[in-house]
């Protein structure tokens, strides 16, 4: 999970929290792998609190506005998966184009000229080089943005962003 919070903030203030769960995966399966004795000393500085997952529930009274991505090398990192910042920027363009659609009652206007005060977004599964995803989004609350970022049908990650 990671978490920006931007409201009331100065220059020079910490915008990023994180929170960073450590898994071990194997290289060939990619499948999460026993920790081992050494690295579940420490535990305690990884799992940090509880967290509430996403709302992954659409309001049926919600307009939705889908848009198609396919990754491109240049969105890669050095684990052969869609870097997280990317993610980021895939909902961020969705959202421009979403405003630009009409889709958020409360966002009127260029998208880029919003100030985006806070956002969270959940990791569920990983994206790789030539995959098509598909990003949903949908006004939950007055300035309040989700967005579920899909492959073929499976989640990859959760947004919520507040203007």
């Amino acid at each position: 999970m990671l978490t920006m919070n931007n409201e009331g903030k100065e220059a020079g203030d910490v915008l990023v929290d994180s929170l960073i769960k450590a898994v071990r995966m194997n290289p060939q399966t990619r499948q999460p792998m026993s920790l081992g004795e050494d690295m579940l000393q420490l535990r305690p500085f990884c799992d940090g609190a509880d967290v509430e997952r996403a709302e992954t529930a659409l309001d049926d009274a919600a307009k939705k506005f889908v848009h198609q991505f396919v990754v491109v090398k240049s969105q890669i990192d050095f684990n052969k998966h869609v870097n997280q910042s990317i993610y980021l920027s895939f909902c961020e363009d969705t959202a421009s184009l979403a405003a630009s659609n009409g889709i958020y009652p409360s966002v009127t206007g260029d998208f880029d000229e919003e100030n985006i005060k806070s956002f969270t977004v959940y990791y569920e599964n990983e994206c790789k080089l030539g995959d098509t995803i598909h990003v949903e989004t949908w006004e939950a609350a007055p300035r309040q943005l989700k967005f579920r970022v899909l492959k073929d049908g499976k989640v990859l990650c959760f947004v919520i962003m507040t203007l």
